[in-house]
Parts: structure tokens; sequence; C-alpha cells
């Protein structure tokens, strides 16, 4: 490795490499080489190291879980218990069971509308992004009552990406068959096979457009649909009534200080340990502008931050800047999220960018093919699989 940096580095600095455009590719090419082979050395010592080191701790056995202590036995199926005791539906963000703070009214508005409106089959839910839309409808998804109502509850992510076929082969996963093995046509006769005469609720999450022949092939008077999506007129062209769009609103101020403090002071149970974090956090929270998604992204940011008042500064300037350059709330808020972000965990992310929006993946995939030395946290996914939403 030393031998080729010398190299490279003496030919980086030749006279004639500006005059010459090949040369220059050459080099950035043979760089490019150097650099993926020295993070292969770098990474295999890493693992080699972490497998020693779990090795030496270890009592002497032949039981292989030892080797990958997530996949034990008592893990999984305590992972699986977990699954069972909580609905799992594929969607853009991982449902939060905890109170939902300014959406209260919004869940009972809805859910009224669900039991006792007779004459719509179809109700919307719009407004731009970050507003808490998903929030909602996953409260409500989840929803005692509305389990105990409802034969059957089914949650399509559909995203811009739009498919008919990806469509269909969600819900028939949802209804408990595989759909591989058919054609577009076939998937749509299992799924009216399988619905039936069921009293059905069926959440079509984050619409950008949809092709109304297959929407009215896909209806049926036996179930309700709820339709999310940033655009009104989409909501509407899939045929909900002016009077059957929930339209959510952003969160007052004391709301905004509620949902703020639940995440950016976690560790002292929401309560802000004093008036100068309370008044750095109000400040950061003017520009957050009522927005349930910048609210807890900015929180969550400045949560493990909380012995220090000079880093919240340190934020709470950068944002102000981001904010004012972006003029909203959600993208700076995101930016700094991701900035703080060790090297590693920016690498993960990237990773999962080279998967299409919302596809379903199964988690063993991502298993790390080494241990996890005990320094370090690993988290499994209790469902088989999971969504990827970038």
């Amino acid at each position: 490795m030393r031998t080729k940096l010398e190299l490279m580095r003496a030919f980086l600095s030749a006279e004639n490499l500006g005059s010459n455009g090949n040369d220059l590719k050459m080099v950035l090419l043979n760089m490019r080489k150097l650099i993926y082979e020295a993070d292969d050395i770098l990474t295999d010592c890493q693992i080699r190291g972490e497998y020693r080191n779990m090795m030496d701790h270890q009592p002497a056995t032949g039981d292989s879980h030892l080797a990958y202590p997530w996949r034990s036995k008592g893990l999984i199926n305590g992972g699986y218990e977990a699954y069972q005791n909580k609905r799992y539906f594929p969607g853009a963000q991982d449902y939060d069971p905890s109170e939902p703070i300014g959406l209260q009214n919004d869940i009972k508005k809805i859910k009224n509308w669900l039991f006792t409106d007779q004459r719509h089959r179809q109700f919307g839910i719009v407004g731009m992004g970050g507003l808490g839309k998903t929030t909602i409808a996953q409260e409500i998804f989840n929803d005692r009552d509305v389990i105990k109502y409802f034969d059957e509850t089914i949650w399509v992510p559909v995203s811009n990406n739009f498919s008919t076929e990806r469509i269909m082969r969600v819900m028939l996963k949802q209804l408990g068959e595989e759909g591989s093995r058919f054609d577009e046509g076939c998937l749509l006769r299992k799924i009216r096979e399988k619905l039936g005469t069921k009293k059905s609720l069926i959440v079509m999450d984050d619409v950008w457009r949809m092709e109304t022949k297959f929407w009215s092939s896909l209806c049926n008077k036996h179930s309700i649909y709820i339709i999310i999506s940033r655009n009104e007129a989409v909501i509407k062209l899939m045929g909900v009534d002016n009077s059957r769009i929930h339209r959510p609103r952003l969160l007052d101020e004391e709301e905004s200080w509620s949902l703020f403090c639940k995440f950016a002071f976690d560790r002292s149970n929401g309560k802000c340990p004093n008036n100068h974090l309370e008044k750095e956090g109000r400040e950061i929270l003017h520009k957050c502008k009522g927005l349930p998604l910048a609210i807890k992204t900015i929180g969550a940011l400045l949560a493990p931050k909380l012995d220090s008042l000079t880093e919240w500064n340190k934020i709470h300037q950068d944002f102000l800047k981001l904010a004012e350059e972006e003029n909203n709330s959600i993208m700076p808020s995101l930016q700094l999220s991701y900035d703080e972000l060790p090297t590693h965990l920016k690498q993960c992310l990237l990773c999962f960018s080279i998967y299409p929006e919302d596809i379903e993946i199964d988690t063993t995939r991502l298993d790390p093919p080494y241990p996890i030395s005990s320094g370090r946290t690993y988290e499994t996914r209790a469902a088989d699989t999971c969504r990827v939403g970038i």
C-alpha cells in the first residue's frame, strides 16, 4: 500500500499532468481502484480483529449462534413475539405508538367518518410533505376499534414510482398469498376473490398519480379507502368527495414545543432541564413553522447534545442559515441530521440508495456477514422484511 501511494504521489506531481487529459483520467481511475483496495484491506483487518476479540470472550462451545449473537434463538423468538403483538405494515415511516401531539382531533374526525358515513367509500388526507398525513393514517390503521370493525386491513405504499402490478402484488401478499407467479390480470382477479364481500380498509399512502381505469377496476362496494397525497387533484380524480378530504393543519406554538420536548429531552422524560435550552429551542422551533417532521428531526438531532449549550447554538445557527436558503424547514433539518452522522452510518444510507423507492427487501440481506463486537449495537427488524423509503 505504501509503495502504491508513493508512486501515485510521484505521478500526480509530474509537471506535464495538467496538459494531458488522458493522463489525468488514468490517474483518477487508478486512484479510485487504490481507494477501493485500501478500503477492502482495512475492512478485512477490522472484521478479523472484531472476530478474534469476540471469540476470546466466548466460552468453549460448538453453538454456532455464538458466532452470530443477533441470530440467537432467544433474540429471534423475542423479536417474533414483538412482531405478533404489534401490527406490522409496510410504510414510509416506522409506526410510533406513543400519543400523537396535535393530531387527536384529526384522528377522531376520520374515525367517525369510517364508522358512521354510509354514503362515502373513499376518504382523503391531503397536505404538504412533513405535515403528519401518514402519521394520522397509521394511528387509524392501528386503532383497536378499527381493527375490530374491519375484516381485512391493507396498507399500500404507492409513491412516485407508480406501478399497478407492484400495488397488486403488495395487496395480495398482505391478503396471505404470494403473487409472484401471477400476471397482472390474474393478480386483480385474485385480489377480488380474496376480498370478496369482506368489510375491508385499504390505505393508499403517498399517491402521486393514479390510472383511473385501474382504480375503478380495483374498487369494490365492500371496501373503504383512505387515500393520502400531497396533490388534492389526484385525490379528487380517484373519486373522493370534497367534503371527505381532510387537510391537516400546522401545529401551534405549544403543540410544537410539546412535540419538540418529546424528542429533544427524551433523557429527562420530555422535560426541559433549564431556561437556556428552552430559549434556544423555542427560537429553533420558530423556523420549523409548525411542521411535525421538521420538529421531530431537529429535536432528535439535539437530544444527544443536551449537556452542551454551545452545540445547541451551533446547530441553531446552521439551521437558520439553511432554512433561509431553502425557504422551508424540512430539508435543512434532514440535511443537518445527515451531516451529524458518523462516516460509517452515512455509508449505510448510501447502500440503501441503490434500492428503488418503497421496494421490499429481505432483512437477511442486511445482516452483516461477520460478528459485531460488544462495543457496537446491532438492531434487527422484528418482521421478515423491511421497506426502503429514501
